[in-house]
């Protein structure tokens, strides 16, 4: 076991990541038992998220967070979890999810001490080989506060993404994998009262939260997220629309659900859409599609990267699910993606499914003990894909395309087997771009958005476009 001081890229500045670190740490340790009492009992609303800064051959990446101990200036610690915590963290690509929704102590702090063990990282080889590597790293990391940092009041969102690409290096010849871990901290306050649907993912906004539901009251809901430990409590009222139910009478425990929702001015979480996925003993898995069987498809190998239901287990984090594919299985397209005017048509079907499209397997019989589901519904997902812009040009009133060329260690080149080296991408006029103003030829850019197969190769329809550095 190795201790370290900190752990973060060069360009952030080692003052300003001490305090978004440490707002960090006070919001992740009030969620569990304390040793002895902080300086004060008042509180402020944190909102922790987590993410993913990837890296192109990685599939999976998978981490346990043991603890989080924050020690404040009288020398009193608090535990922050209660039980280890596992995470998969590549399919939330330049997004992120909560990990915490916490009423935080405010006080003077010192410093905190992080304890992270069993990464387990998928890539894919030269071959275009999935590989798994179960690495035996445990990392005791301390962060000092200096000065120390004062907590006050206010309702603040915390994003920590962890850059794969600059954390992991891969031995192609030998196989060896390492990991020094690098995290960028971001930092953003909840937009105030009435200016709500101005949120997005980095501060407040919850976009297909999916979990099951625990527990039922007069005007909210509770339920788990996913394979994590966390639980989220979302308040609902007139606005609030319901699919697949009649409303929030009809929701009961075990029920699967999507949530979407913004976050309140004093940090309460309000549904705007809570749709009913599947009833008891339903399960859903999304991963990355590693083989197709059949024409049109009759089995998908799926890479796990997220999952919530009965069978689903966080041991299948990173694994291969086989999901079988019958006449009745519906295919779907998600709706929030702008499919209109494209320069093909876009089609997602058991004769178009392909290897490389990151999809949502839901059955309502549960996942078997060896990782098999028989889908009810394959719904296409969205993914990230890294590259170099070229050829962009305009094709409509503020829509562009432009072929994105592939580095050659991309998840989509290897799965190929050198087959795919680019891939067409739409801008639409309501694509985000994060890191840069307008798109150019010679950007090294990552896209997010939903991969279309056309017959002689990919599309995709982008959501966001972010600079890479």
């Amino acid at each position: 076991m190795s201790e370290r001081i900190g752990f973060v890229e060069r360009y952030v500045s080692a003052l300003a990541l001490t305090g978004l670190i440490a707002l960090l740490a006070v919001a992740v340790a009030c969620g569990g038992g304390s040793s002895s009492p902080l300086e004060t009992s008042a509180n402020s609303a944190v909102q922790i998220k987590i993410g993913d800064d990837p890296d192109d051959s990685v599939l999976a990446f998978e981490i346990t967070v043991n603890s989080v101990v924050l020690t404040d200036q009288s020398g009193a610690t608090i535990n922050a979890l209660s039980s280890p915590t596992t995470l998969e963290l590549t399919h939330l690509a330049d997004t992120n999810e909560p990990l915490s929704l916490l009423n935080v102590n405010q006080g003077t702090y010192t410093h905190a001490v992080v304890t992270v063990s069993h990464p387990k990282i998928v890539y894919i080889n030269s071959l275009g080989q999935v590989v798994e590597k179960q690495l035996t790293l445990s990392d005791v990391v301390t962060i000092n506060f200096s000065p120390a940092l004062v907590v006050g009041p206010g309702s603040t969102v915390v994003n920590l993404d962890l850059n794969v690409a600059h954390s992991v290096s891969i031995n192609l010849s030998t196989g060896s994998v390492t990991l020094n871990p690098v995290f960028v901290v971001t930092t953003s306050a909840v937009p105030p009262a009435g200016q709500e649907e101005q949120e997005n993912d980095n501060d407040g906004q919850f976009e297909d939260a999916r979990g099951v539901v625990m527990s039922v009251a007069a005007n909210s809901f509770t339920m788990s997220l996913g394979l994590s430990t966390q639980t989220l409590t979302f308040n609902v009222d007139a606005s609030t629309v319901f699919e697949n139910i009649g409303g929030l009478a009809q929701l009961s425990k075990g029920m699967l659900v999507k949530v979407n929702a913004i976050t309140e001015a004093n940090g309460d979480l309000l549904a705007r859409k809570v749709e009913a996925v599947e009833m008891d003993n339903a399960s859903e898995a999304e991963g990355i599609i590693t083989a197709v069987t059949g024409n049109p498809a009759t089995q998908l190998s799926v890479l796990d990267q997220d999952g919530v239901g009965l069978g689903m287990t966080a041991n299948m984090l990173g694994g291969t699910l086989n999901v079988g594919i019958t006449s009745s299985t519906m295919f779907r397209m998600p709706e929030e993606i702008d499919l209109s005017n494209l320069p093909f048509t876009p089609a997602f079907d058991a004769t178009s499914i392909r290897v490389g499209q990151r999809v949502e397997a839901d059955t309502n019989s549960g996942v078997g003990p060896s990782g098999t589901l028989s889908a009810t519904n394959v719904e296409l997902k969205r993914q990230a894909v890294h590259g170099t812009v070229a050829n962009y040009t305009a094709t409509g009133s503020g829509q562009f395309t432009f072929t994105l060329k592939l580095p050659v260690d991309s998840y989509l080149t290897r799965l190929s087997q050198g087959a795919v080296t680019s891939i067409l991408v739409v801008q639409q006029p309501g694509t985000e771009l994060r890191g840069l103003s307008s798109v150019a030829n010679g950007a090294n850019v990552r896209v997010r958005g939903v991969l279309f197969w056309t017959g002689s190769g990919f599309s995709m329809v982008a959501r966001r476009i972010v600079a890479v550095q």
